[in-house]
């Protein structure tokens, strides 16, 4: 997903990653409100986030929308926000005015996001006690089928 509010940089990014392997840009936004309202609907593993959206601006954009997917590549005019972007957890920052000539940075950087966090993250936890009932009826089923001839 490219969130942007400016829909030539949107256009541009779609079209530099058309033709990559591996790669769909599945959704656009122009807001924070638009943004948000695709990410609840959707499975989105990567979105490139411009800092600076009509309704909302800045690295609280970050912390935002890192629960909602595995990876942000920040694509902003204001490179005096990168290092802090990239503390925030953004997995890279990439200046707005040059992303066509850095496409294989782009590229790179969208798959390092998508294997930021596996989807383990995704599901629920579960506590100690749930994993042991679980494996203990697993136990049960294994010693009834060994005992009924089915497993040997």
């Amino acid at each position: 997903m490219t969130i942007d509010d400016c829909a030539v940089a949107r256009h541009m990014v779609k079209l530099l990653l058309a033709d990559q392997r591996g790669i769909e840009v599945v959704a656009e936004a122009a807001s924070f409100e638009e943004a948000s309202a695709t990410l609840a609907g959707k499975q989105i593993d990567v979105i490139t986030l411009d800092l600076n959206l009509p309704d909302a601006a800045g690295l609280p954009l970050i912390e935002k929308f890192t629960s909602a997917v595995r990876g942000i590549v920040v694509i902003s005019g204001n490179a005096e926000q990168h290092a802090d972007a990239l503390k925030l957890g953004a997995v890279a920052c990439l200046e707005k005015s040059r992303i066509v000539d850095e496409k294989a940075r782009l590229v790179r950087s969208i798959h390092q996001a998508a294997k930021k966090r596996g989807p383990a993250k995704r599901f629920p936890v579960l506590g100690r006690q749930a994993v042991r009932d679980a494996f203990s009826g697993w136990n049960g089923l294994v010693a009834s089928a060994k005992g009924g001839g089915l497993l040997k």
